[in-house]
């Protein structure tokens, strides 16, 4: 397929380039030929996370034709790396035009982790002797197992065209086609002795194909438009079976555990927009849209279970689940300036989620329920308004309310209103500044849960508390401030200030307080035409509180969910204050020695985030105290980059690039202190098996270039 794609490419952009070349026009591009030596210790994986920046040889290409007729652009950029690209553009002015276009990305997580499992890249994982028992160091299967990268590849190709021909009426349709592969990391368990915790590689083979079509009408005051919208999912590996070392002494060991992967599924949108100009200066759009979204996936009849000597069957009113999703859109805008001192906004949105997808009774024991069906449906309004003001000031008041009804047990409802001001002063050329306050009130209807499965005397007496952040009642504040400077003609400065702070004013249990405050700050300079220089600092703290209890018990009463009760060893409070600040600059030197012929270029940036967890609980064990549980290196890293080269342009054709880069990267988190492949349960049971998935981030990297460029 993708030959063939190549081969098209180059026959549409010869017969195109023929076509032009037989009238005359002009030939232009650039051939790009670079050599790079890089030297590097640590992590190769994190170094390389989304990039392919080994020692080889790659290129790059630019062609463009142009006549009074046609046009054509090819371009190719990190040709022979696995970020590799490519687009043709081309047709002919005013009738059509189309484009091809090919390009990779890769995601690279870990090189050389490790697991006793055979099989890794399959959709069965096994192994024939006994698990690794635990020990010393980072477990016995450091140095033995499969060995094998967490890594991923997207090779993404397609094309379009454009139909010009009956102006004012177009038509346009492009497709394309996605194919993923590689391994990423998953978990699995099984609650025995302790639980024993997984890591394992699961394999990704995705294809996803997309057909995009337009057809319509644009001539003023008119304009009009139908859309369709559709894709296809396909997944090679729906299922991941594995051996479970929990269940590796009982007769039922040789049935393997699975996991369930993403389904195949499809999805479609049509969709309709247009627009009308109206008198005042007033413009009318409206967008409304239908979609759906359907898979077909069948379903497991047992699960894991120690105590039925490793599965337990259970039983399903449907041996396979159909997931059928529908939404609807509708959006209506209208601006207009009536007046040279204003001119105004108003919105109207509504959008339904559907859900009319399979609801399966499940029966495992003496327990049954069904799945939740979960729809929700949301719609809002809003106006803002520019008012021009005497003193060369600009106020923008704006309000906007949406209601938000979902099929949920806690918050069956919100209500958002949001009010925001910006005040914009430009009384001088050299000066502009803006001060802007934003406040959001969101209001909930709290409902008491009803479960589908578990306790509900325990949810009975611990709900009433907790408030779930993502739709609990919040009043939250945004205050933001900007200036730009140009007091000379090559000296720009530009400075910002935001804070931010949310309170969940219900929340017993949950988060209760979020705040960050964000300065930045960006300088540049010209020397003449010799030297330029930039600058800039960024700097961001936020802060969250959440308030939690400790209720340890298979059915919590009242008494012990209730945060006043006083503290025992196994009901408690607990707090925790997370600060994460992080500090971003860099600085940049372009030197002009010889205009238009040599040019050096330093460039150094650094990013910095340090976090920590501060804890306090009612209960401390012996040893233990308000400030040995704290964690100081909380997502604690430090990543800084050096770049320095020289362009020399020895002819009118001919320019040569040499370039130095120094990258390092530091990482630090009680997450990954003291990495073991295998590790051990607070009860000293060995049950967890890790593949070093996350381990050992940090890198240090040097890399030296020098590329030729030809123009032609």
């Amino acid at each position: 397929m993708k030959l063939k794609i190549i081969i098209y490419s180059v026959i549409l952009a010869l017969l195109t380039f023929s076509l032009a070349w037989a009238e005359g026009g002009k030939v232009s591009g650039e051939v790009t030929v670079t050599g790079t030596s890089v030297k590097s210790t640590g992590n190769e994986a994190s170094f390389n996370e989304f990039e392919d920046k080994k020692s080889g040889v790659s290129s790059a290409l630019k062609l463009d034709y142009d006549s009074n007729q046609y046009f054509l652009n090819l371009t190719g950029d990190d040709i022979g790396l696995k970020t590799q690209a490519y687009r043709l553009d081309g047709g002919m002015y005013g009738k059509f035009k189309y484009f091809l276009d090919y390009n990779e990305i890769v995601h690279n997580f870990t090189f050389g982790a490790r697991t006793f499992y055979s099989g890794v890249g399959t959709d069965n994982l096994t192994y024939t002797a006994t698990v690794p028992a635990g020990g010393t160091a980072a477990g016995t299967f450091q140095q033995g197992g499969t060995v094998f990268d967490y890594s991923s590849q997207r090779k993404r190709y397609g094309g379009g065209f454009k139909l010009d021909l009956a102006k004012p009426f177009y038509f346009s349709a492009a497709v394309s086609r996605e194919e993923k592969s590689g391994i990423r990391p998953t978990a699995a368990g099984a609650m025995t002795g302790g639980g024993y915790g997984l890591e394992l590689p699961e394999p990704t083979k995705y294809q996803t194909d997309v057909l995009k079509v337009e057809a319509g009408y644009a001539s003023k005051p008119f304009f009009v438009a139908a859309n369709v919208f559709f894709s296809e999912f396909r997944n090679d590996i729906e299922k991941l079976f594995h051996r479970n070392p929990a269940y590796a002494v009982t007769a039922a060991s040789s049935r393997p555990d699975v996991i369930t992967l993403p389904p195949d599924n499809s999805y479609y949108k049509v969709s309709l927009k247009g627009g009308v100009a109206l008198p005042l200066d007033s413009r009318f759009s409206v967008n409304v849209g239908f979609s759906k979204t359907k898979s077909d996936v069948d379903l497991l009849t047992y699960r894991s279970d120690a105590a039925a000597a490793g599965w337990a069957s259970v039983g399903l009113s449907k041996p396979n689940f159909k997931g059928d999703l529908e939404s609807q859109n509708v959006d209506l805008n209208l601006s207009s300036a009536p007046l040279s001192f204003l001119d105004a906004k108003v919105y109207y949105k509504y959008y339904k989620k559907s859900n009319k997808s399979d609801s399966i009774t499940t029966t495992d024991g003496t327990t049954s329920f069904r799945n939740h069906i979960f729809d929700y449906n949301k719609e809002g309004a809003g106006a803002s308004f520019g008012i021009k003001l005497p003193a060369n000031l600009k106020l923008t008041p704006a309000y906007s309310y949406q209601k938000v009804n979902r099929e949920r047990g806690d918050f069956p409802q919100n209500v958002d209103h949001t009010y925001s001001a910006d005040l914009k002063w430009s009384g001088l050329d050299i000066l502009t500044a803006k001060v802007g306050y934003e406040r959001l009130n969101r209001t909930g209807d709290w409902k008491l849960l009803t479960l589908v499965t578990g306790t509900q005397e325990t949810a009975n007496a611990l709900e009433p508390f907790i408030r779930r952040f993502d739709v609990a009642p919040v009043a939250k504040d945004t205050y933001s401030a900007s200036i730009e400077l140009f007091p000379l003609e090559n000296l720009n400065v530009g400075l910002g200030y935001r804070n931010k702070k949310s309170n969940f004013k219900d929340t017993v249990m949950g988060i209760r307080e979020d705040k960050s405050d964000e300065v930045n700050f960006d300088v540049s300079y010209a020397f003449g035409k010799y030297v330029k220089l930039s600058a800039y600092y960024d700097y961001e703290k936020t802060r969250s509180f959440q308030f939690q209890r400790r209720a340890n018990a298979a059915t919590v009463t009242a008494v012990q969910a209730n945060p006043a009760t006083a503290p025992t060893a196994s009901y408690y409070n607990w707090d925790l204050e997370q600060t994460f600040t992080t500090d971003s600059y860099g600085a940049g030197i372009d030197v002009f020695a010889i205009p238009n012929k040599l040019t050096f270029t330093l460039r150094y940036d650094s990013v910095k985030s340090d976090g920590f967890a501060d804890y306090n609980l009612q209960w401390l064990l012996t040893g233990q105290n308000q400030d040995n549980i704290d964690i100081g290196n909380w997502e604690d890293y430090k990543k800084q980059v050096f770049h320095a080269k020289a362009v020399y342009e020895a002819t009118k054709n001919l320019a040569v690039t040499v370039g130095y880069a120094y990258e390092k990267y530091d990482y630090s988190d009680a997450l990954y202190d003291g990495y073991r492949y295998i590790a051990t349960s607070s009860t000293g049971a060995v049950n967890n098996y890790l593949t070093g998935a996350y381990m050992n981030p940090p890198y240090d990297a040097h890399r030296v270039y020098i590329g030729l460029t030809y123009k032609f």
